[in-house]
């Protein structure tokens, strides 16, 4: 095992990185070429990645040699790595466990940490030139810098503590950037390829990060202005009886409005930069299981927040341990931000889903440009706010400018959108911080020290409270044996909930907030176990008068779950943190089982309307199928394939244009994965509402039951077709496959083998509780104007696992994926790729096994192959 150092030091400069001669530098690209090429293969990837590992190590090693002090308090803190890449901090209080983080945070992710703050604050383009404009101007109206000035100015008065250790988390993080530069080729070579040296950090930036983070997940205006363009544009009736069967037993609906039309030439492109980094509404798997279904005895809560496949990861796993504060807190951070946001301590396990209620509002304005006033809901004529942003851009050499106004409601947002009526946003997000302040006590940050400093459900319970932006799920236990559940955030109450609405109407105005208190919660519940996977909260706890929108996800995932709880319950198998790790890995389909038993119902009928060998073939896949979508079933390929291309025939026969089909599918308006915003992810409620109460579903399909089989025989045969002649090697993974993106492989070869992981052949879909939401790549088919269906899994799935066991500590699990680093010549970047695969028994990952050190620390002069 390497060396360690003894002591770390701050400021001291390694004298490698004074200066580099030509020879040296020669020396570097030829070391970094040669072995990295060579280490490549060990990786399985591909020998171009090999060279930017090279290159990335050699950078490391000149950091290797790096000894630093706490430079606010000058106490000591150690960083180790246990063998999952996990980073553990050791410091005498809080403030210096935060410095640890920020330090961990800048050495992992400090392309990430640019990235993210860049487009928080709008200054994308200066790294990347006019792509990112549009980009850049949604979020300088939004504000999200101003906001912030004001968060921290409210942090240092109202919770200096938080605020102390937010300035310590920066000072940790700048540490780590203070001795890179470009000239000494020693930072990650991502900003390397940008020729950019981020500024140091500040606490604005990680408070304008905040707010933008939650912004990304609050997407309930994009609801009603996607549907408006589908309400404007295709029959009213049929997409109001889409939107019905997606209601079928009750697994949730999607907003409709009567106004909807006036945003009939919305332009669903205006933030058309693509940055895998930047992440739409995802969707979680979280749930606590009471002792007395536990083979400890004790609570079991499980955690699996679902993102897109990314390169860096959206998380980062630490470890804060802090004996003199009886701080020993575990779990999974968000880069540039302090704190852990889920995980346990040493008496209680908290996980998250995203919470999705409906806290945005598009409202229509009348605005007076020549006096500069727009009406109020009082009936006044008010003065519009207004401000001037500067933005730079990368090769030009003016910046542009533009000119945000604002109602109280929010800025003005018509010009953005490309509507021709005026239009403010309001948003729970972009409250000012005096609203916070009187309406919800304080800044949601200091939540999160709250609840790293809780003791029991109860505690973490009012934890919760003071975070009143970010919607969320919080499920949790404790160490006395209680489990709980409290959605947090606020929810504006109105009058009339659906579609935009006028802000000059006193009946369509916000009438403050649904109270803490009456957000759907629950203690001990007499099932023994709490469940939640972004489906509408079934709480009793919520108030009646607590309306919280309409966006939720379907619920199939949150039944597995309880399915597989409740058979385990009855059998009297208890759980246990192996069985619990199987239950994150579930890829049964529910939808996929009860559509191969409804079909199989119709085999005979089917059999008669097409003798083909191709639809034979395909019904003899689909016979005695459990569900399983497991990368080697045939019948989870038929089963996509012919979800895809029957719904398509089910529209062609409503006389819809066989070009407009992906649109009402939610191909085309927002990009399919975003589950939250179109009709994507819940193709497979919508099959079942088809099959099952044909032709009911759909009024404009006047068909007898002869045509729906008709429509599935003509459907199954194409499927056949589509899958290929030889029915053996039919396999969902063949069509289903999988990679973690980094930004720059999004510009294809060579970047795309240089910085992004290939995966393969992957399990589940959109509707297993191992998510597998994925993209449709669309081809023509001869003489068939629908397109073909390929699955390439760029959406949403597991970003980290973690399994508490309050009866087994030491059993814990977390798991993050594709690795802990950003760093590509890291042993972690991409170590954790195959989780979403593999099988928890045979691969075991806790936070207690023997530790080895961060790569900071290792004192080495020149890397192996091996190593690489």
């Amino acid at each position: 095992m390497p060396k360690m150092a003894n002591k770390i030091e701050h400021p001291i400069k390694n004298p490698r990185q004074e200066s580099t001669t030509v020879l040296s530098k020669i020396g570097i690209v030829v070391a970094a070429v040669s072995a990295g090429c060579a280490g490549a293969w060990s990786f399985g990837y591909s020998p171009l990645r090999g060279v930017v590992q090279g290159i990335d190590y050699l950078a490391r090693v000149r950091e290797s040699h790096i000894v630093i002090d706490n430079s606010i308090s000058g106490e000591k803190i150690t960083l180790r790595r246990d063998p999952s890449g996990l980073v553990q901090i050791q410091a005498s209080s809080i403030p210096d466990l935060l410095y640890g983080q920020g330090y961990a945070h800048g050495m992992d992710r400090l392309f990430q940490l640019e990235i993210l703050r860049r487009v928080a604050l709008g200054e994308m383009s200066a790294a990347i030139g006019d792509k990112a404009i549009p980009l850049d101007k949604w979020h300088r109206t939004m504000g999200f810098q101003q906001l912030a000035e004001e968060d921290w100015k409210s942090l240092q008065e109202n919770h200096p503590k938080t605020a102390k250790e937010l300035t310590s988390y920066v000072a940790g993080l700048n540490a780590y950037l203070s001795e890179r530069d470009l000239k000494s080729l020693n930072l990650p070579v991502d900003l390397l390829f940008l020729k950019i040296k981020p500024r140091l950090f500040t606490e604005v930036d990680s408070l304008a990060f905040q707010r933008w983070h939650t912004s990304a997940m609050n997407k309930g205006w994009q609801n009603e202005l996607v549907y408006a363009k589908l309400m404007a544009n295709f029959d009213k009736e049929l997409i109001s009886s889409l939107q019905e069967a997606l209601d079928y037993e009750s697994e949730g609906n999607l907003q409709m409005g009567a106004t909807l039309n006036k945003f009939a030439e919305y332009n669903e492109k205006k933030n058309d930069v693509d940055i895998p980094m930047l992440f739409d509404n995802g969707g979680s798997n979280a749930w606590v299981v009471s002792g007395k279904m536990t083979a400890s005895g004790m609570p079991i809560m499980a955690n699996d927040p679902h993102l897109p496949f990314t390169l860096p990861a959206a998380w980062h796993a630490a470890s804060f341990n802090c004996d003199e504060e009886d701080v020993h807190h575990t779990g999974i951070s968000i880069p540039l931000m302090p704190y852990i946001v889920a995980g346990h301590n040493r008496h209680v396990a908290h996980g998250v889903t995203l919470g999705r209620c409906d806290v945005d509002d598009i409202f229509f304005e009348k605005v007076n440009k020549s006096t500069n006033t727009y009406l109020d809901s009082d009936g006044t004529w008010k003065p519009l706010t207004t401000r001037t942003e500067s933005i730079k851009v990368k090769g030009q050499k003016d910046p542009i400018t533009i000119e945000v106004s604002e109602t109280r409601r929010g800025p003005l947002v018509c010009h953005l959108l490309q509507v021709s009526e005026e239009c403010s946003l309001s948003s729970l997000v972009l409250q000012k911080q005096k609203v916070f302040k009187e309406e919800f006590g304080g800044a949601s940050m200091h939540s999160l020290r709250d609840i790293m400093m809780s003791k029991s459900v109860p505690e973490l319970m009012n934890a919760t409270s003071g975070m009143a932006v970010a919607q969320l799920n919080m499920v949790m236990a404790d160490s006395s044996n209680n489990i709980g559940y409290h959605m947090t955030g606020r929810v504006p109450k109105r009058e009339i909930f659906d579609g935009p609405r006028e802000g000059w109407n006193p009946d369509h105005q916000w009438n403050g907030w649904v109270p803490f208190n009456e957000m759907p919660h629950a203690l001990n519940p007499e099932s023994g176990f709490i469940v939640s996977a972004n489906q509408k909260p079934h709480i009793d706890s919520a108030s009646s008068d607590a309306n919280l929108g309409n966006i939720w996800q379907h619920g199939w995932r949150a039944k597995r779950i309880e399915e597989l709880l409740v058979e385990g319950r009855d059998s009297q198998k208890l759980q246990t943190v192996l069985t619990t790790q199987l239950i994150q890995r579930d890829i049964v389909s529910i939808p996929g089982r009860r559509m191969a038993a409804s079909i199989t119902k119709l085999e005979e009928k089917i059999t008669a309307a097409n003798p083909s060998t191709e639809v034979s073939s395909a019904l003899s896949a689909l016979r005695n199928w459990d569900g399983s979508m497991h990368q080697d079933s045939a019948a989870a390929a038929v089963y996509a394939t012919f979800k895809d291309i029957f719904l398509k025939r089910v529209l062609v026969s409503s006389f819809v244009d066989p070009s407009t089909v992906d649109q009402i599918l939610g191909v085309g308006y927002l990009a399919a994965g975003k589950m939250g915003n179109d009709l994507e992810g819940r193709h497979g409620t919508l099959l079942l509402k088809i099959l099952d109460q044909h032709p009911a579903t759909l009024p404009l399909v006047e068909a007898t039951s002869s045509s729906l089989v008709e429509l599935i025989a003509d459907s199954l045969q194409e499927t056949a077709r589509d899958l290929g002649p030889d029915a053996d090697n039919w396999k969902w993974g063949s069509i289903h496959t999988a990679s973690f993106n980094h930004p720059f492989g999004k510009a294809g070869f060579p970047l795309d083998h240089m910085f992004s992981v290939n995966i393969g052949p992957s399990p589940g879909d959109v509707d297993t509780v191992a998510l597998a939401a994925y993209l449709h790549q669309s081809v023509e088919i001869p003489g068939l104007p629908l397109p073909k269906p390929r699955f390439q899994q760029r959406g949403f799935a597991a970003s980290s696992r973690i399994v508490v066991d309050f009866g087994n500590p030491k059993d814990t699990v977390v798991e993050l994926a594709p690795g802990n680093s950003g760093r590509q010549s890291s042993p972690f970047y991409s170590d954790k790729k195959d989780i979403l695969n593999s099988d928890p028994a045979t691969v075991p990952i806790t936070t207690t096994s023997e530790d080895h050190p961060l790569e900071v620390e290792i004192v080495k002069e020149r890397p192996s192959l091996e190593e690489l």
